[in-house]
């Protein structure tokens, strides 16, 4: 009997020790099990584990990458509406935690349904999702009319021109809008005494129409009223006027005439014959300038880094542009009017042009010219004579040039860049083939 016990005992350690509790996973799970997301949101998922490891590494990867993607950091990004599972493995283990991503719509409400601004106030508006989200869902801002206002991507209204807009809210679902109203603060004078503006014209006027005789120092006041953003001169006649620093013709837009300035319509006089050097240089506001048919001649630089002016119409009559007249603005197409005959240099440097016409007149471009621009099909006239150094280099949207004429203007190794097709009249290969700035071009066509 003393020893069926011992046996016993010796038995129930035994299996007491056999029943050690075995060392615990270190499990590792992700902090949501589902989130919902909005089309375009981008979202970080958070690994948790029951004992935080500083060495361990991860995987991720989505069950349908065309629904919600992720990267090694963890950040998901939502493409398309529908379902996705997001799944992390610790890389030395078999350990896999997942987190269900729903892709869908939400409705948004807008803050306001109605603001009015004045040009360049600026206004906050915001959203309510339903159904309510504590992620940061990515909302989309979108403006009817970005002449009259604009919105960022954090909902923030800037009022640029008179007029009503929309500006409209999307999650993914139906968008909501708020209406927005611009209204100017105009003065409307006919100045009697030229050069006497400036004691009518004070800081809150954003909008000016104005008639009678002005010279330059009434464009001198114009120029320094920084919320002035709107100026009709239509019916405004320009007298010649001149001091000790400066001087202007008549008919004639001074120099410097609005240059730095904010302005961003500008309507000029009717009987304007000369638009000066550097008159709207600098103006980035700028948006929208009448050049009337009675002008002939647009000096050095006179619209020069105006970045937001995308569209101009020269007159007809038009007979000089002279150099960096539209370096570097917005442009993106335009016809050069037929009595011009030669471009000077730098005069599109760098603008946005993409279509050109040029006349057929037309005998000399110089250096620079379109250096830099954004043209895509060039056709130089039967007439050209002449092309300056780096004319066309640097133009990277260009894919083709037709030359017209059979005998090669002049031009030099700097004049193309030679990657695009050149195609020259039937007849005219041999000519091309051998002369300096046309030689280098690899594929030569005639046609």
């Amino acid at each position: 009997m003393y020893m069926k016990k011992i046996l016993l005992l010796m038995l129930s350690v035994l299996v007491l020790l056999s029943c050690k509790d075995e060392e615990p996973v270190n499990q590792i799970y992700l902090e949501n099990g589902q989130i919902d997301l909005a089309v375009k949101t981008c979202y970080q998922l958070k690994i948790n584990r029951d004992k935080p490891t500083a060495t361990a590494t991860y995987i991720f990867s989505s069950s349908n990458e065309n629904i919600a993607t992720v990267d090694d950091k963890g950040f998901v990004t939502a493409i398309a509406n529908g379902h996705a599972t997001i799944s992390v493995k610790e890389s030395n283990s078999e350990q896999v935690a997942t987190c269900r991503i729903n892709v869908k719509p939400f409705e948004v409400t807008i803050s306001n349904k109605e603001i009015t601004l004045k040009p360049d106030e600026m206004q906050s508006l915001s959203v309510t999702l339903n159904p309510a989200s504590s992620i940061n869902q990515y909302v989309k801002w979108e403006t009817s009319d970005e002449q009259i206002v604009k919105v960022n991507e954090n909902g923030w209204v800037t009022a640029v021109n008179s007029g009503e807009a929309y500006v409209i809210a999307s999650c993914g679902g139906e968008p909501d809008s708020c209406k927005v109203m611009v209204e100017y603060k105009e003065l409307v004078i006919n100045l009697e005494t030229p050069g006497t503006l400036k004691e009518f014209l004070n800081e809150d006027i954003s909008k000016l129409t104005i008639t009678g005789n002005i010279n330059f120092v009434d464009m001198f006041t114009i120029r320094k009223s920084d919320k002035l953003i709107y100026i009709d001169m239509s019916k405004a006649h320009i007298v010649s006027y001149q001091d000790n620093y400066y001087s202007n013709n008549e008919n004639e837009l001074p120099k410097e005439a609005f240059m730095n300035s904010n302005i961003r319509i500008c309507l000029l006089p009717n009987d304007l014959k000369s638009i000066g050097e550097s008159s709207f240089k600098n103006c980035k506001k700028l948006i929208k300038v009448n050049i009337p048919q009675t002008v002939r001649t647009i000096s050095n630089g006179a619209f020069s880094d105006c970045t937001s002016l995308i569209s101009i119409q020269l007159p007809n009559d038009l007979g000089t542009i002279e150099s960096s007249a539209f370096a570097y603005t917005g442009i993106k197409s335009i016809i050069i009017p037929p009595k011009i005959k030669k471009i000077l240099s730098q005069t599109f440097e760098y603008s946005r042009i993409s279509s050109i016409t040029l006349p057929e007149g037309l005998e000399s471009i110089g250096s620079s010219a379109f250096k830099g621009s954004s043209i895509e099909k060039l056709i130089l006239p039967c007439n050209l004579k002449s092309l300056g150094n780096h004319t066309f280099s640097n133009c990277l949207s260009l894919i083709e040039i037709h030359s017209l004429n059979p005998i090669p203007p002049s031009a030099d190794n700097t004049t193309f860049w030679y990657t695009y097709n050149l195609y020259i009249p039937k007849g005219s290969y041999d000519k091309y083939y051998i002369a300096p700035g046309w030689m280098e071009f690899k594929n030569i066509i005639e046609e």
